[in-house]
C-alpha cells in the first residue's frame, strides 16, 4: 500500500474515513518544557505509546521528551519549540503514527503561548486499514534508522517508504528524523501559517 505525502495530501482536513471527526489530544508545556496540563483522549495514546504512563498524574510535571525515544527525535522538537517560542508563531506538522491494525496519518499542531508555554496538539487526521491482517505479520527486518516522523526506515543508506508494514515487523537500530522530514519543518518554520500570539 502506498504512503502519500501527508503534508500535501491531509494537513487541514478534519475528517476521517468512516468516522465524524478528528481525536485530539492536547498538551500544554511551561517553559521548561514540563507537562502541565492534559487533555482528550490521552489514555488512547498511552495504549498506543508504551512509554507513555496511562495514567495522566503520572505525567504532569514530566519532561515531555522523557516520553520521547531517540536522541535526535528529542533534538528535533527542542529546536521546534525553541523557534516556536523566540519568533512566536504557531508550526504544524503531519506525523505517521500506525495502529498494530491501521494506517494512521496525525497532525502536531504547536501553539506558543504567553509566558513561554506552547500548547500542542495532536489530531488523527486519517486513518485506514491495513490490507492484511495483523495475524499474517511474518517478517521481522532489521533497519539501521528509522524515523519517527514519517516512519521510513533506512538501509544501507537509503530511506524507504514503509511499505507493507502489515507483513513485516522493523527492528531499527535507532530511531531519527530523516532528512525528509527535517527539511519539511524547516519548510514550515520558514513559512508559518498562522501570525505571532503576543
Amino acid at each position: 500500500m502506498e504512503f502519500r505525502d501527508p503534508q500535501r495530501d491531509f494537513v487541514g482536513k478534519t475528517d476521517l474515513p468512516g468516522r465524524g471527526a478528528a481525536e485530539v489530544a492536547t498538551l500544554v508545556l511551561n517553559q521548561n518544557d514540563k507537562i502541565v496540563a492534559v487533555s482528550g483522549p490521552w489514555r488512547t495514546m498511552a495504549l498506543q505509546r508504551a512509554a507513555i504512563p496511562l495514567e495522566i498524574d503520572q505525567v504532569y510535571n514530566r519532561d515531555l521528551t522523557d516520553f520521547v525515544e531517540g536522541l535526535d527525535t528529542r533534538s528535533f522538537l527542542r529546536a521546534i519549540f525553541f523557534s516556536c517560542r523566540q519568533n512566536g508563531y504557531a508550526f504544524e506538522m503531519p506525523y505517521r503514527c500506525d495502529r498494530p491494525d491501521m494506517v494512521r496519518v496525525c497532525s502536531m499542531h504547536i501553539q506558543p503561548k504567553l509566558g513561554g508555554f506552547l500548547q500542542i496538539r495532536h489530531s488523527v487526521m486519517y486513518e485506514q486499514p491495513f490490507a492484511e491482517a495483523p495475524q499474517s505479520i511474518k517478517t521481522v527486518v532489521s533497519a539501521d534508522r528509522q524515523c519517527s516522523m514519517c516512519q521510513k526506515v533506512q538501509f544501507g543508506g537509503t530511506w524507504h517508504e514503509p511499505q507493507g508494514l502489515s507483513k513485516t515487523i522493523f527492528k531499527p537500530a535507532e530511531l531519527v528524523v530523516c532528512p525528509s522530514c527535517k527539511q519539511r519543518a524547516r519548510r514550515a518554520i520558514a513559512k508559518p501559517a498562522t501570525p505571532p500570539n503576543h
